[in-house]
């Protein structure tokens, strides 16, 4: 019986030798390649119903930002030539292909023709430390960033071209290293649509670095453009300029809505944690770490789910045929101890031939 189970064994090592070694393949290394247009219809995955809560869905991450949020600290009112939507972000969806990282932000409302009272500041952490990176929003924001999360690559989204701010591509050194001509290969792309209310970006991944394997911390906020920066908060709003800060205080921070915030509450909370008597700035604290693998392909995801099926058929035919193997070693075995048996028998009846030959010589010769 033992001799049977160690031959079973050996038998199951060898079969799945046989085995091609790239059953499963790699990783996958991509996800899903977006036309930067302004229009949604090319983002297809399904977001989630909740607010303030994400997904992964058809090779794309989504958020879903409350609606309304759009207060900063509570105070924060809107300039009074403004329709007062501008700056409620409601949807932001990332994925990426080869050459470039992209980006979906969905806005509550966004006048017509008036997508550049929108300001949209992003900070990209890659390493993941500690006070490694810039530490604040790009843009002219006068927001400080957490210390976990400076970044390694700032995005601005603001028209004009004060250093600093514009639209354009920074490293943790301010140093622009993507703008909308720049690289002439792979730009920096931007649309929007204010009938569909978003702003597309596409990033590129020469200037970037290559997210295969990799999390990326994410930050975003919004606020308002005025004269190429974020707007400041005044104490009191204008045609084109907000209120409800501090008068002549910079570090009102420029902010009226984050993405990553679980609520309207702690975002306000978070937006009015700054000092003006010791020019003690605000620091977002909200950001979201993504694990670049997890945005892939459904054509991927099927792909993977086919080879397992694939496997799983094939470990069904090696256990069949483990079966038909284990039989065979039965019959064999059967057939043995029978031979055995049938030895046995032949050399009984020899010795009893032997025997009574013997005997009977013996009685000739008498």
């Amino acid at each position: 019986m033992k001799e049977k189970a160690l031959l079973s064994m050996l038998l199951l090592l060898f079969l799945f030798t046989l085995l091609p070694i790239r059953i499963l393949g790699p990783p996958p290394t991509t996800g899903s390649t977006i036309t930067v247009d302004g229009d949604p219809s090319d983002w297809v995955g399904t977001a989630p119903t909740t607010p303030n809560t994400w997904t992964i869905s058809e090779g794309e991450f989504i958020w879903i930002d409350e609606v309304g949020d759009d207060t900063g600290n509570g105070s924060w009112i809107y300039p009074t030539a403004f329709q007062g939507t501008e700056a409620d972000l409601v949807e932001v969806r990332i994925t990426w292909d080869e050459n470039y990282l992209y980006m979906l932000l969905k806005f509550a409302d966004l006048p017509d023709g008036q997508w550049n009272r929108t300001a949209i500041s992003i900070g990209i952490d890659q390493d993941l430390a500690d006070r490694s990176g810039a530490g604040w929003f790009p843009g002219w924001t006068g927001v400080a960033i957490d210390e976990r999360a400076w970044w390694e690559y700032g995005i601005s989204i603001v028209a004009g071209n004060v250093p600093g701010a514009g639209i354009a591509v920074y490293n943790q050194t301010w140093k622009v290293v993507a703008n909308t001509t720049y690289p002439a290969e792979t730009p920096l792309l931007v649309a929007n649509n204010t009938d569909t209310d978003c702003i597309e970006l596409g990033i590129p991944l020469s200037v970037i670095g290559d997210p295969s394997g990799k999390t990326w911390r994410f930050l975003i906020m919004v606020g308002l453009q005025r004269g190429g920066i974020f707007a400041a908060i005044g104490k009191s709003p204008t045609a084109d300029a907000p209120g409800g800060g501090l008068d002549d205080e910079w570090v009102d921070p420029c902010a009226f809505d984050l993405a990553f915030a679980p609520s309207k509450t702690e975002q306000e909370t978070n937006l009015g944690e700054f000092d003006p008597a010791n020019d003690i700035p605000v620091k977002v604290r909200f950001f979201m770490d993504i694990y670049m693998y997890s945005i892939m392909m459904p054509s991927v995801i099927e792909g993977f789910k086919s080879r397992i099926s694939d496997l799983e058929s094939q470990v069904s035919d090696l256990q069949d045929q483990i079966s038909s193997l284990q039989d065979q070693v039965s019959t064999l075995q059967d057939e043995l101890n029978t031979a055995k048996n049938m030895q046995i028998i032949y050399l009984v009846g020899g010795i009893v031939v032997g025997l009574l030959i013997g005997f009977l010589i013996g009685r000739r010769k008498r």
